[in-house]
């Protein structure tokens, strides 16, 4: 088994984290929010980056205090379970097995919905082709959309990070014109306004809500770039920050394309943005925004087959994984090629990513409901982590005399040391969001 190599810096970090939330998803899921939504898009996508922002504080709280690849697991075993050494009785013995269960799986539950999400960002890189008249049986074409992320996470990370940040830059420019389209017209604008609050427009938000934690969801991976960044502190910091800019985006876009288009014809619409193209540029202007939707498409498969693999690479050690992807590179002729590479791990994560896409047709919905169904169950017990870690931690500090000035502590050390409220509010709302992943499942 071969190490991973630290190369990462913070700017590498951020566009990751960034670009990996700034994906075709946003391009393609925008109908079924407005849809839910309506006059409160803005307000889900605002809520929804809220609630995400708050668990990614909670993943950085955890990460300074055990950087892992393996993010999760290791954070549950090591928050929940009785140290070896103060293990007294079958008591303890009992609890550190079933923490260890429950570690294993939360684990498998981040695995499978890596899994889901990219087989959503294929179905939306498939629609956008589509759109453009490449008319290959959807067997073939996702098959080659899968392709692409899988050779691309073959080379060095440090070039895979600088394709994604050319890539990135390119998408921010596209979505930050349209806001400038709509400064110079906007019919639509009275769309925005708020309408009285009933219980099924109350309902509408709460979903327009659940289905922005997909388009959200990503920058909290870049945990599991936590062994080849130079830097581990960098991480919260390029987590956080690439979390506000995307909040700033899809914010201010959401605005922008209900006062363009307006709530009727934005729900009706297979690629809204494409369509504002088309409205202040013509005909050729949609095939760019398109081209850009596919372009952002593939680099949140890039980077979400990069992290998947290493975490799948990561728990096989703990022997929760067959043994085969804890290896790095392949061997052939007693010479070693793609050194630093989890080679087997790109290559399962792609193969189910695939086979996800062929689960039932038009499943670009139902793959996203689960997805998100997922990601609440696992943002609810990483919360709880922080919570119980903070007490446990302040219970341990009564029993110390602590002489250090407050004044002498770091951000860092002072962020460890504060009330960690996000992580109730993460709790809170993501159980309501839960609930009715699993009430609407239910129907």
């Amino acid at each position: 088994m071969t190490e991973l190599i630290r190369q990462l810096d913070l700017y590498d970090i951020i566009f990751s984290g960034y670009g990996y939330a700034v994906g075709a998803d946003i391009f393609a899921l925008i109908p079924y929010i407005v849809k839910n939504g309506k006059n409160y898009t803005w307000l889900a996508f605002l809520i929804g980056g809220i609630l995400v922002l708050a668990t990614a504080l909670s993943y950085a709280r955890l990460n300074l205090d055990y950087p892992s690849n393996d993010a999760e697991y290791t954070w549950i075993r090591e928050s929940f379970k009785v140290k070896e050494e103060d293990v007294k009785d079958d008591g303890d013995k009992l609890r550190n097995k079933f923490v260890e269960v429950v570690a294993t799986v939360i684990i498998w539950a981040v695995m499978i919905l890596g899994v889901t999400m990219n087989s959503v960002m294929v179905l939306s890189i498939n629609r956008f082709l589509k759109q453009m008249k490449i008319n290959i049986p959807d067997v073939a074409l996702n098959f080659l959309i899968v392709l692409v992320p899988l050779i691309f996470n073959l080379l060095d990370v440090k070039h895979m990070s600088g394709a994604n940040i050319i890539i990135t830059i390119l998408t921010s420019i596209i979505l930050f014109s349209i806001p400038a389209f709509g400064l110079s017209k906007s019919p639509h604008v009275k769309d925005l306004i708020p309408t009285p609050i009933k219980e099924d427009t109350l309902k509408g938000l709460i979903k327009a809500v659940g289905i922005t934690i997909l388009p959200y969801n990503g920058y909290q991976s870049v945990v599991q770039m936590s062994e080849e960044v130079k830097d581990v502190n960098n991480i919260p910091k390029g987590m956080i920050t690439s979390g506000v800019l995307t909040i700033i985006l899809y914010t201010v876009l959401a605005i922008s394309v209900v006062s363009i288009l307006g709530i009727a014809k934005t729900s009706s619409s297979k690629s809204p943005i494409a369509d504002i193209f088309n409205l202040f540029i013509g005909g050729w202007g949609g095939n760019v925004a398109n081209i850009v939707g596919i372009l952002t498409g593939f680099t949140t498969l890039l980077l979400s087959v990069y992290s998947r693999s290493r975490l799948l690479s990561k728990i096989s050690e703990y022997g929760i994984a067959p043994e085969v992807f804890s290896n790095y590179g392949i061997e052939s002729n007693n010479k070693k090629y793609l050194n630093g590479i989890p080679f087997y791990s790109i290559i399962l994560i792609s193969v189910f990513s695939y086979l996800c896409t062929m689960f039932k047709k038009n499943s670009l919905e139902f793959l996203t409901d689960v997805t998100n169904l997922l990601t609440c169950f696992v943002f609810i017990f990483v919360n709880l982590g922080v919570i119980y870690n903070y007490y446990k931690s302040k219970k341990t500090d009564q029993n110390k005399e602590d002489n250090n000035d407050n004044k002498d502590k770091t951000f860092i050390d002072k962020f460890k040391d504060t009330v960690p409220i996000y992580s109730f509010v993460g709790i809170i709302t993501f159980s309501i969001l839960l609930y009715n992943f699993i009430r609407d499942f239910m129907k």
